[in-house]
C-alpha cells in the first residue's frame, strides 16, 4: 500500500488525518480476524464432519463389504471437501498475508506520527522564538512611534517654513 504524503498544512490536522487511517486500519484488521475466526470455526465443523465420516466408513465396509459403488460415492464427497479445505487454506493464508501487511502499514503510521511529533516540537519552539521577537519588536515600535510623536511633523515644518520666508522678506 503506497501512502500517499500530506502537504505540511497544519500538524494537528494531519495528526488526525493518520489518526483515521490508523481507526481505518484497525477496522481493516478486525475485519479479517474475525473473517479467519470464521474460517476456522467452519474448519472446526469440517474435521467434525470429516471424523464423522470416518465412522461411518467403517461401519459400512464392516456391514457392506462389497457395495463399492456407495464407497465411490462418499470417497467422491470425501475428495470435494478436502479440495474444498485446499481452497479455504489458501484464502486463510491470503488473509494471513493481508494482516501481515497492515501490521507493516501500521508500523509506517507510527514511525510518521513520531516524526510528526518532532516536527511540532520543533514547530514550537520557533513560534515561542517568534513570539518572544514579536514582543521585541513591538517595543521598538512603540519607542520610535513616541519619539515621533516629540518631533516636528512635515506640515508644520513647512507652515514654519513659509512664515520665515514671509519675516525675511519683510525685514
Amino acid at each position: 500500500m503506497k501512502v500517499k504524503k500530506i502537504p505540511p498544512k497544519n500538524i494537528e490536522e494531519q495528526v488526525r488525518h493518520i489518526g483515521v487511517l490508523f481507526e481505518r486500519t484497525h477496522d481493516d484488521v478486525k475485519q479479517i480476524a474475525e473473517q479467519v475466526d470464521n474460517l476456522d470455526r467452519r474448519f472446526g465443523n469440517l474435521e467434525g464432519r470429516f471424523d464423522n465420516m470416518e465412522g461411518r466408513f467403517d461401519n459400512l465396509e464392516g456391514r457392506f463389504g462389497g457395495m463399492e459403488n456407495k464407497f465411490e460415492k462418499m470417497q467422491q464427497t470425501l475428495d470435494g471437501h478436502t479440495e474444498m479445505i485446499g481452497k479455504l487454506a489458501v484464502v486463510q493464508e491470503s488473509h494471513t498475508e493481508m494482516i501481515g501487511k497492515l501490521a507493516t502499514v501500521q508500523e509506517s503510521h507510527t514511525e510518521m506520527i513520531g516524526k510528526l511529533a518532532v516536527v511540532q516540537e520543533s514547530h514550537s519552539e520557533k513560534i515561542d522564538k517568534l513570539t518572544n521577537n514579536m514582543e521585541i519588536v513591538k517595543s521598538d515600535v512603540q519607542i520610535i512611534k513616541n519619539s515621533i510623536k516629540a518631533k516636528v511633523d512635515t506640515d508644520d515644518f513647512a507652515a514654519l517654513e513659509r512664515r520665515v520666508i514671509l519675516l525675511e522678506r519683510r525685514a
